[in-house]
């Protein structure tokens, strides 16, 4: 669907996850076919830089954007689930992908039934 805005997908997350966002009409970057082990810093850095959302199951970018004050990529999204179910996930990141840039800007964290969203830390 045109106005999505394209995902990083990291490595930790499970590979069904790409199929089921891509038939959602999402533009994916797949870091485990693309920078297979890249560090956090290069994905988050790479991220930004082209203005990307970023998906991931690891606590390391949130610490890394309000911690270290690292630039933030277009959105975050951590998913914290275990185990990663790819067809809810899917269905939770159109959910939020379908509000536009309401949330661009935010981190937002998928843990069980709850769903967390905040800020980035302002430049």
């Amino acid at each position: 669907m045109e106005g999505f805005p394209t995902l990083l997908v990291d490595e930790n997350l499970p590979r069904a996850l790409i199929a089921e966002l891509a038939r959602g009409g999402v533009a994916i970057v797949d870091a485990a076919n693309t920078v297979t082990g890249a560090s956090d810093d290069f994905l988050l850095a790479w991220a930004s830089r082209e203005r990307w959302g970023l998906i991931t199951g690891d606590l390391d970018f949130p610490r890394l954007i309000f911690g270290e004050r690292q630039n933030p990529p277009l959105l975050l999204i951590v998913e914290r689930r275990q185990p990663c179910d790819s067809a809810r996930l899917a269905a939770d990141v159109l959910r939020v992908l379908r509000l536009g840039d309401v949330l661009h800007g935010h981190v937002i964290v998928f843990d069980g039934d709850d769903e967390r969203v905040r800020a980035f830390p302002s430049p």
